[in-house]
């Protein structure tokens, strides 16, 4: 049986049905971003908070390093025709390319006329849809084992070289399908390459083409990192999304939280949080840092929870529990800690102090620290009650 709290809580935030940000909440970005509504991709400007269906978006900051992400006629072809305005783009602009065969021997359709270089890992995207080939490739032209290819009507990828980490292929509304692939630290230059394939056998190139089919695309993107963020549409130049911060500040921040004891209920969504170590859902701390307390994604060998102190930086409070998308609730007093995911048994420790002389001033949504382990995913919504809830309640 389910027993409710009694006491009403100081602070409810509901992104996910309000669509807004509250009053007391400081929102920044120094970039304009792009996010998703009704299936389109929408602008949002800078220092404009992004909802979507999940609730507030919350990105880091990333580049987009291919210089020309839409404009495919700057692009480099090979064996292949470039049609303009052959649909709506994921945007909702008659901006759509088709990337059509010729009838010579098809590989590498179409690439970026200089090569981008990055450090550590890179993940390359693009929108695409059918237009006579039901298969789509990507890689990088002169380097080995990049190629990786799409099933586009089963939505997999179904095949790629050694160095590519994986692919996956996104729903991207309207009919338009986001195929991604991530490759390795050991590749670190190289030109972006996109085009149809014939089959999923050996990558579906070198095929003879017919001279009229091919696939539409759209949005190219590269970015250093184990995974696709929002679009960061770019003309010419590469361009930076800078990251998202959010925060609850001064008498805004005092107003609603007890130094002494409460409870935070929260929900998000982060569908690649297992891909990069502990990324900063939120945290509260004092002005001088000493005293946090932090909320992780991530493994068991990173700590979903922690409450830190003052003294040496030991840690009072510290679940191991692997932090998944879904629902907790997080409990905080004196000797007295709890946490439960999604429902279950609460996680429990005894002993810990609140350090009342580093007192807690400041809350940042979908990070730790206000700057970096920003989390790429939504806060949907943010509830505190200003007492240690029972773990029944």
């Amino acid at each position: 049986m389910s027993i409710y709290p009694t006491v009403r809580p100081s602070l409810t935030l509901d992104f996910q049905k309000s669509k807004q940000l509250d009053p007391r909440i400081s929102f920044s970005r120094s970039s304009s971003a792009t996010y998703v509504e009704g299936g389109v991709i929408k602008y949002a400007d800078e220092h404009q908070a992004r909802f979507e269906k999940e609730g507030l978006l919350i990105e880091e900051s990333r580049t987009n390093l291919a210089e020309n992400s839409e404009d495919f006629s700057l692009w480099t072809t090979q064996n292949s025709t470039l049609l303009t305005a052959q649909g709506t783009a994921p945007d909702g602009t008659n901006t759509a390319f088709k990337i059509q065969e010729n009838t010579s021997t098809i590989s590498h359709s179409i690439r970026e006329p200089s090569s981008s270089s990055w450090s550590g890992v890179a993940t390359l995207s693009c929108f695409v849809k059918p237009a006579g080939r039901n298969f789509a490739y990507m890689g990088f032209t002169g380097v080995s084992q990049t190629s990786i290819t799409f099933d586009l009507v089963n939505k997999v990828s179904s095949y790629q070289g050694t160095n590519v980490t994986s692919g996956s292929v996104e729903d991207a509304g309207n009919g338009w399908l986001r195929i991604v692939a991530v490759f390795s630290s050991s590749i670190t230059s190289g030109r972006a390459t996109v085009g149809p394939a014939e089959s999923d056998s050996g990558g579906g190139l070198n095929y003879t083409g017919d001279g009229s089919s091919g696939i539409l695309a759209w949005g190219a993107q590269l970015e250093e990192g184990s995974f696709p963020t929002s679009y960061i549409p770019t003309s010419g130049s590469t361009v930076n999304r800078a990251a998202d911060v959010c925060t609850i500040t001064g008498d805004n921040f005092n107003s609603w939280y007890n130094q002494s004891e409460g409870t935070f209920a929260f929900e998000y969504n982060a569908p690649n949080q297992l891909l990069d170590n502990a990324l900063g859902v939120w945290g509260a701390k004092s002005t001088n840092n000493a005293a946090r307390l932090e909320f992780y994604t991530g493994n068991s060998s990173s700590g979903a929870a922690t409450f830190d102190t003052s003294t040496g930086r030991s840690f009072q409070f510290l679940t191991r529990a692997q932090a998944v998308s879904g629902k907790y609730a997080l409990a905080i007093k004196k000797d007295s800690f709890a946490l439960s995911q999604n429902g279950n048994a609460a996680l429990t420790d005894n002993s810990g102090d609140m350090n009342s002389t580093n007192q807690m001033v400041v809350l940042a949504l979908g990070t730790t620290n206000n700057v970096n382990n920003q989390l790429y995913g939504h806060i949907s919504r943010f509830t505190f009650y200003p007492r240690r809830l029972t773990d029944l309640e």
